[in-house]
């Protein structure tokens, strides 16, 4: 068991621990495992932000084979649409991603923090989509139309100078 950068003492490990055999015979099944999940995130106890396991649902990430100081971001774990895929699958996609990400209850700004992995997957949809299909898109898939939100307000930010552009003079009106 590794707790990395946790509040977690020894008495929580001494629990799991003692535990560990009832833990591994676990029979919770996955619509189990996600409405308890739901239900703790409305009254978490101890209070505060719940945050997402880095490896959630990706057990390759635990492979210790690898360097064990290099992480893997969650992002970067969830599966991918292939690189020919049309603009559905895309939206599709990234719609998922960000539903997933948006459960917690991010702002706007930990959204965009959390879908920098997927911006070229984005920048994909933009070039393969015309204008009628992407304002389709984003009617069809609402995860999807709020990243477009918070991509185009940081645009129109960075265009009205609001957002300094590290290392250049601001980018130009598309």
């Amino acid at each position: 068991m590794c707790a990395f950068r946790a509040e977690v003492g020894a008495h929580d490990l001494h629990g799991l621990r003692d535990h560990s055999r009832r833990i591994a015979r676990s029979t919770t099944t996955p619509a189990q495992y996600r409405d308890t999940l739901a239900q703790f995130r409305t009254r978490p106890n101890p209070p505060g932000r719940l945050l997402n396991w880095v490896c959630r649902d990706q057990a390759a990430a635990l492979d210790l084979t690898t360097d064990r100081l290099e992480l893997t971001s969650a992002s970067a774990q969830h599966s991918r649409p292939p690189a020919d895929s049309g603009p559905r699958a895309l939206a599709a996609a990234l719609d998922a991603h960000v539903t997933a990400l948006t459960q917690g209850g991010l702002t706007d700004i930990e959204l965009f923090v959390a879908m920098a992995d997927h911006l070229p997957l984005f920048k994909q949809l933009m070039d393969r989509a015309d204008p009628d299909e992407l304002s389709a898109l984003c009617a069809a898939y609402p995860g999807l139309y709020r990243f477009a939100k918070v991509l185009e307000q940081i645009a129109a930010g960075i265009a009205a100078g609001d957002i300094k552009v590290p290392g250049g003079a601001p980018p130009t009106a598309v």
